[in-house]
C-alpha cells in the first residue's frame, strides 16, 4: 500500500471513529450520564472498532514513512530494519554474509534485485535489498563479513567513522 493510500485510510478511519465517539458522548451528556441507554450500541461498537483501526492505520503510516530502513551494525548484534518488522540477530548467531541476486517478484513478472544475504547458524536466511540498504550491497556485505570474522574489532561499530576507517584500512592493505 502506498503512503498516500495509507494516509487516506488513516484519515478516513480516524474521522469515522471520532464521529461515532462524538455521537456516543453527546448521547451520554443529554441523557444524564446513562452510558448504555444514551446512544445506540452501534455507536459504541463502531467507535471502539474504528478507534483500534485508526491506531493501526497511523502505526502503519509511521512505519512506512520512517527513514531508518536497512541494517544497523552494533558491537553485539545486527539489526535488519524493514517497513513492518525489525529483526535482530547477535553476531554469534551469524554464519556467513554474502551478496545474492534474488527474484522478489513472481515467475511471470520477475523483479530481480541484488541483496545482502545473511545466513544464521540455525539455517535462517535473511535477504536485505539494495533499496533498503541505500548503499552498494557488495560493500555492505564485505563490511559485515569483515566484522563477523573479527569479533575483537566489533567495539569499533559503536563509532561508525572509526569502524569504516578500520575496514577501509584493512581493504587497502
Amino acid at each position: 500500500m502506498s503512503v498516500s493510500a495509507t494516509m487516506g485510510l488513516a484519515l478516513i478511519v480516524t474521522s469515522i471513529g471520532a464521529y461515532s465517539l462524538c455521537i456516543a458522548i453527546a448521547g451520554v451528556l443529554e441523557n444524564d450520564g446513562n452510558v448504555w441507554g444514551a446512544a445506540p450500541r452501534s455507536a459504541w461498537i463502531l467507535g471502539a472498532a474504528f478507534g483500534g483501526m485508526s491506531f493501526y492505520a497511523w502505526r502503519v503510516l509511521y512505519r512506512t514513512t520512517r527513514a531508518n530502513f536497512g541494517l544497523r551494525l552494533t558491537p553485539d548484534r545486527v539489526g535488519v530494519c524493514r517497513i513492518y518488522t525489525d529483526e535482530f540477530v547477535y553476531w554469534e548467531q551469524l554464519k556467513r554474509v554474502a551478496v545474492e541476486v534474488v527474484n522478489t517478484g513472481t515467475e511471470r513478472s520477475k523483479r530481480v534485485v541484488p541483496c545482502v544475504r545473511i545466513e544464521t547458524r540455525n539455517g535462517q536466511v535473511i535477504h536485505v535489498e539494495a533499496a533498503e540498504l541505500g548503499s552498494d550491497p557488495n560493500v555492505v556485505a564485505a563490511l559485515m563479513q569483515f566484522y563477523l570474522e573479527r569479533p575483537q574489532d566489533r567495539e569499533l561499530l559503536a563509532d561508525p567513522e572509526k569502524a569504516i576507517r578500520r575496514f577501509s584500512d584493512a581493504q587497502s592493505q
